[in-house]
């Protein structure tokens, strides 16, 4: 046996004892003792004798957090006899005020002060009638102002001729003091019965524990634990059994009941401390389980009840109960619930239906999720799985249901999905998932399957593959349809450009005709820039831009680029300046060509929304990240603040107005971030409007090995003192005549061919040193025609052939060259592209050796 006394802070637990406010009940009395005299004796007195209240309630918090404990640990009144000043000091206070307010008012106030006298000699009386000694001590400042009001009083009376009232004078004391002591004794009567009544339960106590004493043998026989808490005493008991329940060392003091409680876990802590509640309020037996942890770490799930023991009286004296362990048999219990629910889940609420056939099909069971496609589970027994399956997937079945019947090995990666009639004739889509049933050699005796219904995925693969087609098809009608647009638009920009350009060149024009010329020209190039940019975002959009990093010269790129603008800015009185850095390397690694692009269309933007003032490029390098920054800044009209969030969305102008004074698609800058993104880089721009704008950005740029690298602008490094043949072919005749013109011009001779056939047919008569072929012609086309001069015997066979076609899309291109030819120009024609490839490819002889062993490689 093992017992406790329950200490203060187990009675609080399960709400024996309740907890006071004193303190603050004792300030909140000040106070309205303060408010009471504010309308009498106003704001002075009464506000110094509330700061006095106030300091002599905090010293004695102080004093009394000092002062020693009371050893019996009961605190009940009456047993602790030891002076307190404080105490006294106060009570002093409440009788000066109560003394001033009846000595020196009348009326409201005089009855107020008679009042105050009653309720603090009343509260000294409850708290010490059990200690005659302090209550003597405490009743000294009232019974001391009280009588020298009352002497007070008489001598008022005598002076005013009224002797006969000092008899009702010394009556109200008398009374008051007769009621004092009335109250005193009823208090003493009343204490002696509760001590006689925690003496009946101690003895009741003693009894209890002989029962206690036998309980224990019955319970090392039984396997259990009791325990007994009793009220009078604060004492927990536990016995050997719930020592060993809870595991606690019987070496250490004895556990309290909240000890016990706090090993449970917060929601059956919280039940048990409800039912002990219960028990000492109403007397009721309880029954509980819960699971507890030990302080070992182990988890026990243990049951228990209790019941309370009554007094003479009725009150509750003591509380007792049994304890036993029952962790085996709820993990029993638990894991047979657990199994059994599994079951009940897969069989009887599971939408999937589970079927167990024999390896030939034979149905043996049927879950009651069969319902589901109109069956009772009974009406599947004994037949076939195959007479459900629809017609058409019939075929497929068998051979599944054949690879079950010979035990081979399932395929994970098959999909068994069938249409199965439904119970009302219709039919749906199963999806069956089987599993082999094994005897103990590892045969397969039978086949569990679980059936799905995937009905609504076919329903929704169907639509994706339906909608998968029709954007298919949308997209290579968008590509049809950007292919066509290109072609037809460019083929006959190449007419226009090329001939305005040649007529421009020419001496003698009058002024109004030269200046119709560059109209006609600047008009040629805007739609040209449109289709460009449409063609350009395409390929983006669709992510058919593939980047070809190449060393090269970043002056001679830059400058190069600048010179392309020059005359653009020279009509609008612009200055067009270009800063490099000293930190910039002579030679990067990037794709040049993008990178000239996107400068192209920020330039020209610049010049474009500029009337007056300068455009600057500046160009700098950061060596830590190996990024090429490039800015480009303008005085132009500048850009709205809550508009820059536009300016790189595609197909977003900040004036869109019908009377905005700058063209464009819109798509310039969004092809810009596209690209500067594509090089790994950012894009941003600053805006004042009225000022300008600077546009910045940065790419990914390594420092190069300096070596000779290209013209991007295409500058041919031609030999003009021995002309080439070339062969150009082209359907339409202002194309030939345009291209003519253009070599001819710089020395070159000419033939002509209006299609495929009659281009075969000239170079099986003639030798060329370069083929010009158009693509898309009728009859023959460019790339049958290029594939047929690839097969002649003659020395053509090994002529360079390049593409110069309005269809350049990047699947031209590519067509072109499987096709065997060796470079792409696209139209409108630039003549000095086109000069430039002339004189790139017309150069490679018969007699090279080294060209013509690249041409059988390839």
């Amino acid at each position: 046996m093992r017992g406790a006394a329950v200490g203060t802070e187990d009675r609080q637990s399960i709400g024996l004892r309740s907890n006071s406010n004193k303190p603050a009940s004792r300030l909140i009395f000040a106070v309205v003792v303060f408010v009471a005299a504010l309308p009498f004796a106003g704001w002075r007195l009464p506000t110094a004798w509330l700061f006095c209240m106030s300091t002599l309630m905090v010293l004695e918090r102080l004093w009394l957090a000092r002062r020693t404990r009371d050893p019996s640990g009961r605190g009940e009144p009456g047993e602790d006899d030891r002076f307190n000043p404080f105490d006294w000091l106060a009570n002093a206070g409440y009788s000066v005020a109560a003394f001033y307010l009846v000595l020196f008012y009348t009326g409201a106030a005089q009855t107020f002060g008679v009042t105050l006298y009653g309720v603090v000699m009343f509260q000294i009386l409850v708290r010490d009638y059990a200690a005659p000694r302090r209550l003597l001590t405490s009743l000294v400042a009232p019974l001391f102002s009280m009588t020298v009001v009352q002497c007070a009083a008489i001598a008022l009376r005598i002076a005013q001729g009224h002797p006969l009232q000092i008899v009702t004078v010394l009556a109200s004391p008398y009374i008051v003091l007769r009621v004092f002591r009335a109250v005193q004794d009823n208090l003493t009567q009343a204490r002696a019965r509760e001590r006689a009544a925690a003496a009946e339960s101690r003895a009741g106590a003693r009894q209890i524990t002989e029962a206690h004493r036998i309980a224990i043998l019955a319970e090392q026989l039984a396997g259990v634990g009791h325990w007994r808490y009793d009220i009078a005493s604060r004492a927990a008991v536990w016995s050997d059994g719930v020592t060993e329940i809870c595991g606690f060392d019987p070496s250490a003091p004895a556990p309290s009941i909240n000890d016990l409680i706090t090993m449970f876990s917060p929601s059956d802590g919280a039940h048990l401390r409800e039912l002990l509640r219960r028990s000492l309020r109403d007397g009721e037996p309880f029954k509980f389980e819960a699971r507890l942890k030990r302080p070992d770490g182990q988890v026990r799930h243990v049951a228990g009840n209790g019941a309370v023991e009554r007094a003479a009286d009725g009150q509750v004296v003591t509380i007792f109960g049994a304890f036993m362990d029952v962790t085996e048999a709820r993990l029993r219990e638990e894991a047979l619930s657990a199994s059994e629910a599994q079951f009940r889940m897969l069989a009887d609420h599971s939408t999937d239906i589970v079927i167990w056939i024999n390896l030939d099909g034979t149905i043996h069971y049927a879950s009651p999720s069969a319902k589901s496609v109109g069956y009772m589970p009974e009406d599947l027994i004994g037949r076939k799985t195959i007479e459900f399956v629809h017609p058409d997937d019939r075929e497929r079945a068998l051979e599944g249901l054949l690879e079950q019947s010979k035990g081979n090995p399932l395929d994970g990666a098959i999909r068994r999905e069938y249409r199965v009639r439904t119970g009302d004739g219709r039919y749906v889509w199963l999806e069956g998932i089987p599993t082999y049933i094994r005897d103990e050699q590892g045969r397969a005796t039978s086949v569990v399957t679980s059936y799905r219904d995937v009905s609504a995925r076919r329903r929704l693969e169907d639509d994706l593959l339906e909608a998968k087609l029709r954007a298919e098809a949308a997209t290579e009608a968008k590509a049809e349809f950007l292919a066509n647009m290109s072609h037809e638009i460019r083929t006959p920009l190449t007419g226009i450009l090329g001939f305005s350009g040649l007529l421009g060149a020419m001496d003698q024009l009058p002024s109004r005709a030269m200046s119709y010329i560059q109209r006609i020209e600047t008009s040629g190039q805007s739609l040209l820039s449109v289709v460009n940019d449409i063609l350009d975002f395409s390929k983006l959009e669709s992510g058919q831009v593939r980047l070809d990093p190449q060393p090269f010269a970043v002056e001679k790129l830059f400058e190069q680029t600048i010179e392309l603008f020059a005359a653009q800015a020279a009509v609008k009185a612009i200055e067009l300046d270009l800063t490099i850095d000293e930190t910039v390397p002579r030679t990067l690694e990037a794709d040049g060509w993008r990178l000239r692009q996107v400068l192209n269309n920020l330039v020209s933007n610049a010049i474009k929304f500029t009337e007056k003032g300068s455009v600057g490029v500046c160009v700098g390098y950061d060596e830590l990240k190996a990024e090429l920054r490039v800015t480009v800044s303008d005085t132009g009209v500048g850009v709205p603040a809550d508009k820059l969030d536009r300016l790189f969305q595609r197909f977003s102008q900040v004036d869109g107005s019908v009377s905005r004074r700058h063209g464009g698609t819109g798509l310039g800058l969004s092809i810009c971030r596209s690209l500067v993104e594509l090089m790994g880089g950012e894009i941003g721009v600053r805006s004042v409007v009225g000022k300008g704008s600077m546009f910045e950005f940065r790419v990914r740029a390594e420092p190069a090995v300096e070596r000779a690298t290209s013209d991007l602008l295409g500058r041919p490094d031609f030999d003009s003192e021995r002309p080439a043949r070339i062969l150009v072919v082209d359907d339409l005749d202002v194309n030939r005549e345009l291209i003519r013109a253009i070599l001819e011009s710089i020395g070159q001779e000419v033939e002509e061919a209006a299609g495929g056939e009659a281009a075969l047919s000239a170079a099986s008569r003639s030798h060329f040193d370069l083929v010009l072929m158009d693509l898309q012609m009728p009859g023959m086309d460019g790339f049958a025609a290029a594939r047929a001069i690839r097969r002649l015997a003659n020395s053509n066979r090994f002529t360079p052939i390049v593409a110069l076609s309005a269809n350049v899309l990047p699947e031209h291109v590519e067509a072109s060259a499987a096709a065997g030819m060796n470079d792409h120009l696209g139209k409108p024609i630039v003549p000095l592209e086109l000069i430039g490839a002339v004189a790139k490819w017309s150069g490679s002889r018969l007699d090279d050796r080294s060209y013509l062993d690249r041409m059988e490689v390839a």
